[in-house]
């Protein structure tokens, strides 16, 4: 839904654009329905038009603008009613103009609706699903597997820390391994007991293929992180890389990571943080050895779908002091935060 209300604020405002500078080229005597409009008005109605075009758009390069995007298609829609209510004040019997300016309204309304009502549902909707957003299932789940393949050396580089920062035969888990790359490269690197739990089904069955053919044993299993199928104390080591900021009940899953780590044990987390400029986004997507099509695709995927769900250090701090654990430790790294939790 997220997208699609981008994809009609972006063509409202270029729409809207050309409007305005059509209305400053061209006299409201153009129109015959339009005729009763003083020309001063007609011009501020243009400069308006600009504004609310920005307005569209500025909440893509500033999260906190947000609201000025359904009260510039509010603003746009009632623009589109009042041209429509003079002309059927005027008696013309030609419509066009008017199903134009009626359907132009529709989309503004659709587009204010979208962000002032649907929302809130989205957010019931996620919590009863266990992630927010598009399920990472099919060919999605495929294009991302391949994509952070590319990532491998940063995952040889974790399993190294970690398997340096446990004892031997030691349980850990997982959360949301995705292709399970991380979960892989950890068995290789000593005798532990490893799990790992993902909400996806095509994850699930990627993982598994992926330690079947590095001729590892891990158990990957699919299930929710706000309802673990694992009793109490099972892990010395609890590892969440780049999907917290996808859990629709966070504060549940922090309880269920305290709840299955045993006592002494640590609960790591590595993911984005919501303040990471677009410019170290690029600068991160740069060095990865992705084709034009590729490289353009993660770039807006950071910017529309990752970067709004993430969280700040304060938001971390204050997740954590609303579950079991009571506090954190937090770590910022050049695109994210790490947080450590301890029981």
């Amino acid at each position: 839904m997220n997208i699609l209300l981008w994809v009609l604020q972006i063509l409202l405002a270029l729409h809207t654009v050309m409007g305005a500078v059509w209305k400053f080229s061209n006299s409201e005597q153009t129109v015959p329905s339009l005729k009763v409009i003083p020309h001063g008005v007609w011009l501020a109605m243009s400069v308006f038009e600009l504004v609310c075009s920005l307005c569209l758009i500025l909440p893509a390069f500033n999260k906190p603008l947000a609201i000025l995007a359904p009260l510039a298609a509010t603003g746009i829609a009632g623009e589109m009613l009042l041209f429509s209510g003079l002309h059927i004040y005027s008696g013309d019997a030609n419509h066009g103009h008017m199903i134009y300016w009626l359907v132009v309204a529709a989309i503004c309304a659709f587009i204010a609706y979208g962000r002032f009502v649907l929302k809130p549902f989205k957010q019931i909707m996620d919590q009863k699903k266990g992630y927010k957003g598009i399920g990472m299932e099919g060919k999605i789940a495929d294009w991302y597997a391949k994509s952070t393949r590319k990532d491998i050396a940063e995952f040889r580089s974790l399993a190294d820390r970690f398997s340096n920062e446990i004892s031997p035969h030691s349980r850990i888990l997982e959360l949301a391994p995705g292709p399970g790359y991380l979960s892989t490269e950890l068995a290789k690197r000593g005798q532990f007991e490893i799990v790992g739990l993902d909400i996806s089904k095509s994850f699930v069955e990627i993982a598994r293929e992926n330690a079947r053919k590095e001729s590892v044993n891990v158990d990957f299993r699919h299930g929710n992180a706000s309802t673990m199928p694992f009793a109490d104390h099972s892990f010395d080591l609890i590892v969440c890389r780049a999907a917290f900021k996808n859990f629709s009940e966070p504060v549940a899953a922090l309880n269920e990571m305290f709840r299955t780590l045993k006592a002494g044990g640590r609960a790591i987390g590595m993911d984005l943080r919501n303040d990471v400029s677009f410019k170290e986004v690029a600068a991160y997507v740069k060095k990865k050895d992705m084709g034009w099509f590729d490289s353009l695709l993660t770039k807006l995927i950071f910017r529309f779908l990752l970067i709004p769900r993430a969280y700040s250090k304060d938001q971390f701090s204050q997740l954590a002091s609303q579950s079991r654990f009571g506090r954190c430790e937090i770590i910022k790294s050049p695109l994210g935060l790490e947080v450590i939790l301890k029981k």
